[in-house]
């Protein structure tokens, strides 16, 4: 399932395209989600003003902290809350289904694509690159 044009990240409102003064990194125009989360808040926004590696890094520890400070009770009944992402115009679907049909693809593809870029600009990397570390026994 593939929506180009506005993507399956959302799921309390529409993609907004960031403002004229957004980074635009190789001719991207990057956007940003604005989504609920588990506990029924809006997530927080980002600028995407991000110009330096530096930058990107310290978001990136920012988002990392923000997902830490989710609980498991946060999660609790998830899977069977019905959720309306704008793409569905209206229609509602199961968490669950939301996050195997929609969500998880769309991880995929994102990770696909980058791993791609990486190695199309010449980065040397292999299949256990993309796999990462396996539960061998």
């Amino acid at each position: 399932m593939v929506r180009a044009r506005h993507g399956w990240r959302s799921v309390a409102a529409r993609s907004e395209s960031v403002g004229a003064g957004a980074a635009n990194h190789d001719g991207l125009r990057h956007r940003q989600v604005h989504c609920r989360t588990p506990r029924g808040e809006g997530s927080p926004r980002q600028n995407d003003t991000e110009t330096t590696l530096d930058e990107v890094r310290a978001r990136i520890r920012w988002t990392v902290e923000y997902l830490d400070s989710f609980t498991r009770e946060d999660f609790l009944g998830a899977a069977e809350r019905l959720i309306s992402p704008p793409p569905l115009q209206g229609k509602q679907l199961a968490g669950a289904d939301y996050f195997h049909q929609m969500q998880l693809p769309n991880f995929y593809f994102h990770v696909t694509t980058a791993y791609a870029i990486l190695r199309h600009n010449g980065l040397e990397l292999a299949k256990m690159d993309f796999l990462g570390p396996l539960p061998t026994r």
